[in-house]
């Protein structure tokens, strides 16, 4: 049996949606999800009071340790699109709102089902490889 997982994020005004652009979301919400199961984990609250170059930054430090990042609306600006190649995150832009189960479920089944190309490698750079359960009982 294998077990493949991934620390998602979300970025969401609700912390049930994907409803918030990464530049504006409140919240992004931090999942671990495998083909057998997903966890919340945490969420990181955004201060509306900081300047432009401040919430960037305080938006790329949270997501330290993610392997993906689901965001709604526009595409990354230039830094933000920068930090994610850098930091090995595929960002996924989603054009309608959707609820995270629903996006945690489709994953889960991805992972389960011969995961894409784009997913596998997430995975692996984040160190979330096919395991052998098995061998390792």
């Amino acid at each position: 049996m294998k077990k493949e997982h991934v620390k998602v994020a979300f970025t969401t005004n609700d912390l049930e949606r994907v409803d918030a652009k990464f530049e504006k979301a409140r919240y992004f919400a931090f999942y671990e999800v495998s083909y057998d199961g997903a966890k919340f984990l945490n969420s990181v609250e955004f201060d509306d009071n900081l300047d432009e170059e401040e919430q960037l930054a305080a938006r790329c430090r949270a997501l330290k340790g993610c392997a993906v990042l689901f965001l709604h609306g526009a595409p990354l600006g230039t830094v933000a699109a920068f930090h994610m190649v850098t930091s090995k995150i595929f960002a996924t832009r989603i054009t309608t709102v959707q609820s995270i189960a629903e996006l945690v479920a489709s994953m889960q089944r991805m992972i389960e089902n011969s995961p894409p190309l784009w997913l596998k490698k997430a995975m692996q750079a984040a160190g979330g490889e096919a395991v052998d359960a098995e061998a390792a009982a």
